[in-house]
């Protein structure tokens, strides 16, 4: 229901910034691309931080652009992306076991960028309802990982820069969560907290778009 509401949402925003009365050109198109995903984990009051192995996984979607000149636009996106992480641990026993956790999401960036030249870039939230969490160990089958809750709504913040010619784009772009995935407290061997644990996802993209303009 909720990535039912995300995607009326989607369409509904679309809409009405196609009702604008703008002097530049209106783009649609479709996008793909390879993520690069990490899993940051911040410990406080130290300010320690870790950040998990890269997952690699496909991502592909919809965007819509829209000028309110020649020169800056509004662009929203409609996107599946898969998150997570992936590492390798020694055993007590000597030996390596892998574990893979994946974060499927769809996410709705919303990027105020400018135009310079060829070049390209863009900034703003992302607002990711991810509808699954699964890990497995080695050649497992993925389950549900009882260390993250699902679904859930995360905010993100992106930044883009990217090439364009005529309608295809190459874009490279850093994302990173403003809220946690998971949080937990920290106690010390009396049972008191000592701290809390929050993990973020961080993203990076690289993806190839083709745009048809009106």
């Amino acid at each position: 229901m909720k990535t039912l509401q995300t995607l009326v949402s989607f369409s509904f925003f679309c809409f009405i910034f196609s009702l604008l009365p703008l002097r530049a050109q209106t783009a649609y198109g479709f996008k793909i691309g390879r993520t690069k995903a990490q899993v940051l984990e911040t410990f406080s009051p130290d300010g320690f931080k870790t950040r998990s192995g890269d997952r690699k996984p496909i991502h592909f979607g919809w965007l819509f652009r829209t000028h309110f000149n020649e020169r800056f636009y509004i662009q929203p996106e409609l996107l599946y992306l898969e998150k997570g992480s992936h590492g390798v641990s020694k055993l007590p026993s000597g030996e390596y076991q892998e574990t893979t956790r994946r974060f499927q999401s769809i996410n709705v960036p919303v990027l105020l960028g400018a135009k310079l030249g060829f070049i390209q870039l863009a900034a703003g939230p992302e607002f990711e309802h991810i509808f699954k969490m699964t890990s497995k160990l080695d050649d497992d089958d993925y389950r549900n990982d009882p260390n993250f809750n699902a679904p859930q709504w995360n905010i993100n913040v992106s930044a883009e820069a990217a090439v364009q010619w005529k309608g295809l784009q190459l874009s490279l772009r850093l994302s990173r969560g403003l809220t946690p995935i998971a949080k937990r407290q920290l106690l010390d061997s009396n049972g008191q907290e000592e701290g809390k644990l929050r993990k973020y996802n961080i993203a990076r993209q690289i993806a190839l778009a083709y745009m048809l303009f009106n």
